[in-house]
């Protein structure tokens, strides 16, 4: 079930650029593979990493951070450069936190750290400077509105598929401003749907956006013998088909029941508006017996899309109270069809 995994050093070489490599020697920084190198390598300005466990997917995060701010402080010379580490919780950007601030240490600046993480942050000056050029934060999804403050340069999604789809909006619309630069990676998380996705369109994305997979074996530090390390193997064994591709190969095991296998909640949901004026179309199922729900969809139909904007759900109300509900909706004038379940009769 599993396929050759490349994880030695070329004979070539990495092929960083000039000044990766000079950071990366600085700090001492030798990557678990080619396949990690190849991630760092890329320019792409919007990165997505699918890894296994332990594949290197924190370290490879800091190692980016480390070779973008120096272009940074290039294009935007007189800003204090901004970045977040974006977790679920703060607790999940814990290891960035940690490998970037001892990266930082290493490369002689002045560097002052919180001890605490939630929130962190690192101040980054020049010996002798009064004030910092470098300020790296961390936040937490579970606080939105630390997301809406300022306009970061750069931010690393920690553990990025736990994190909820609208953080991820939140933090595209925030590098806007400074084009920023983002990094996420993180392992396969059953509960989230979007993550995969992403990784899957970026795969085919354009020249801002890439996709990369770190399986666990590519790790050869840890694993020296690859997808045949005796370590990988006995995982391999003990563990369910589904469990083996997601947490050690980085391969997404599509969700039971899928109908729509293209469906991707970071294109096909949105929030969408109702339109004064505009035909409404309403879906109506109202369900069976006096327990289940009544449901009633609202939507517009946009240049061949279905545009939901508004939801009636309740139990225990008879149809006539369902009408009344849908009569006090600003919308209902607009009604122009209706369509409902072929057994509502029987119901």
């Amino acid at each position: 079930m599993t396929t050759p995994v490349v994880s030695r050093r070329p004979p070539q070489g990495w092929g960083f650029s000039e000044l990766a490599e000079g950071m990366f020697k600085v700090v001492g920084f030798e990557p678990t593979g080619e396949e990690q190198a190849r991630i760092l390598r890329s320019t792409a300005r919007f990165k997505v990493v699918s890894g296994g466990g332990r594949a290197g997917k924190s370290v490879g995060a800091s190692k980016e951070f480390l070779q973008r701010w120096p272009d940074d402080q290039i294009q935007w010379p007189h800003d204090m450069l901004r970045y977040w580490l974006v977790g679920a919780d703060y607790g999940k950007t814990a290891a960035e936190f940690g490998y970037i601030r001892d990266d930082l240490i290493r490369t002689g600046f002045r560097v002052d750290a919180t001890k605490r993480i939630d929130p962190g942050s690192i101040e980054v000056r020049l010996k002798g400077a009064k004030d910092p050029f470098l300020l790296l934060e961390t936040k937490s999804a579970k606080a939105p509105r630390t997301l809406a403050m300022f306009a970061p340069h750069g931010i690393i999604g920690c553990e990025a598929s736990q994190v909820d789809l609208e953080t991820y909006w939140r933090c595209s619309e925030r590098l806007g401003e400074k084009r920023g630069w983002l990094y996420m990676s993180g392992t396969y998380e059953r509960a989230s749907r979007w993550y995969p996705g992403l990784v899957k369109a970026w795969a085919h994305g354009d020249a801002e956006k890439a996709s990369f997979s770190l399986p666990s074996p590519t790790n050869f530090h840890l694993w020296p013998g690859g997808v045949n390390d005796p370590e990988i193997l006995r995982m391999n064994g003990e563990s369910s088909d589904e469990f083996f591709l997601e947490r050690i190969m980085g391969i997404a095991s599509p969700p039971k029941g899928l109908v729509f296998g293209e469906f991707r909640p970071d294109i096909h949901i949105r929030e969408v508006e109702y339109k004064k004026g505009e035909s409404v179309y309403l879906w109506e199922d109202p369900g069976y017996g006096s327990t289940s729900a009544h449901a009633v969809l609202a939507a517009h139909i946009r240049d061949g899309h279905v545009e939901v904007f508004d939801e009636i759900y309740e139990r225990g109300i008879i149809t006539e109270g369902i009408i009344q509900i849908a009569q006090g909706r600003e919308w209902f004038k607009d009604v122009h069809y209706l369509v409902s379940d072929p057994h509502y009769k029987d119901a």
